[in-house]
């Protein structure tokens, strides 16, 4: 007996909802413009059974904007060197924030008779 998509979606809303009950349960989203149909579906079925889910994904996705719009608005009026060197500044600074180890920008960088920045 093969499962269907639907009674796929519903088990693993359960199978959430049981974990999630017993301990604290953390789900990893990356890169949702890149999904398949099916995880779609799966994070939509999971957004809408469990509604603290879905406003801490709001939430999120409503700071990305906010944080893309600002850089994008940023870059638009510098040049190549400028818009590479702030975009590697901003990337350090979220892996800072979501405890990434290392320091970024530690060894510079050669490509033919190119330069790199340091970025500290």
């Amino acid at each position: 007996m093969s499962t269907t998509r639907p009674q796929l979606l519903r088990e693993l809303v359960r199978f959430v909802g049981e974990r999630g009950a017993q301990r604290p349960l953390t789900l990893f989203v990356d890169d949702v413009h890149w999904a398949d149909p099916t995880t779609l579906d799966a994070l939509e079925a999971l957004l809408h059974e469990f509604p603290d889910l879905r406003r801490q994904f709001q939430r999120i996705l409503s700071r990305e904007i906010v944080r893309s719009t600002e850089m994008m608005q940023l870059l638009g009026g510098m040049c190549a060197e400028k818009r590479v060197a702030t975009f590697l500044l901003d990337l350090t600074q979220r892996l800072r924030e979501r405890g990434a180890g290392g320091q970024a920008g530690d060894e510079e960088a050669e490509r033919g008779d190119k330069k790199g920045f340091h970025i500290r």
